[in-house]
């Protein structure tokens, strides 16, 4: 099941709170039909496990929605950018589409034409959804209270 978190008024706070809660999947539609799959990791600290202010970020690149990614960049100080260890170019149409939207989105511009998707689970933990405004938002009502 997938939600559409397009059809919601305040998408920019919505989208910008769902793909910044730590363990976020969605998929991105535009008006054309193509749409590109994300998942979207907050960064810990190794020795601490302190939650960083910055996101790994990689694409569905394979059949499996829950195994196929690959690392695509890092999103920090509200950009996106590859690093060395990218596996998708940046001229690659997901990466493209990608940098575009999350730049609107972190800004809390509209993203007129794309229309964000996510798996039915919580974007901060993973867990599956069954209250509808945590359905509607991407987050479960826990996790909410803790961002």
């Amino acid at each position: 099941m997938s939600t559409n978190l397009g059809e919601s008024q305040v998408i920019p706070a919505i989208a910008r709170q769902f793909v910044l809660a730590g363990k976020s999947i969605f998929t991105l539609r535009l008006q054309t039909g193509e749409r590109y799959t994300y998942k979207v990791s907050q960064v810990e600290d190794k020795l601490t496990g302190e939650k960083l202010p910055k996101w790994f970020v990689s694409v569905l690149t394979g059949p499996d929605n829950w195994a196929n990614y690959t690392y695509a960049g890092m999103l920090e100080n509200g950009h996106f950018r590859t690093t060395g260890r990218s596996r998708i170019s940046s001229n690659a149409p997901s990466m493209i589409v990608f940098q575009g939207w999350i730049e609107l989105c972190l800004a809390g511009l509209e993203t007129p034409g794309i229309e964000i998707w996510h798996t039915g689970r919580c974007g901060r933990c993973g867990r599956l959804l069954t209250v509808p405004e945590s359905v509607a938002i991407g987050i479960g009502p826990d996790c909410l209270a803790s961002l």
